[in-house]
């Protein structure tokens, strides 16, 4: 069954190199959902299941892939291939 809500989200960008594994750690890399982080990963809140796709107006579909300790009701973290890009993105609203 499709659900479909519209809701205002707060996102923030994130990459590999913002958990605490280096880069030799197996599980770098490696989603809570057990998938390799790439384009279109989101870290979603604990009530969203995995794999719930999420429409992000102006940016396109992402799949809820990921956990994170601040992500919470309205709070998503989208997945970013550099440190530098998702800090170019910051904090937004969409």
């Amino acid at each position: 069954m499709l659900k479909i809500f519209l809701l205002t989200l707060i996102i923030t960008g994130y990459c590999n190199g913002s958990c605490d594994k280096p880069p030799a750690h197996p599980a770098y890399a490696i989603t809570a959902n057990g998938t390799r982080t790439h384009e279109g990963t989101i870290a979603c809140p604990p009530q969203w299941d995995f794999g719930t796709k999420v429409y992000i107006f102006g940016e396109g579909w992402f799949i809820c892939e990921d956990r994170g300790g601040a992500i919470t009701k309205n709070r998503i973290d989208r997945w970013f291939d550099t440190c530098g890009e998702a800090l170019e993105w910051g904090v937004q609203e969409k």
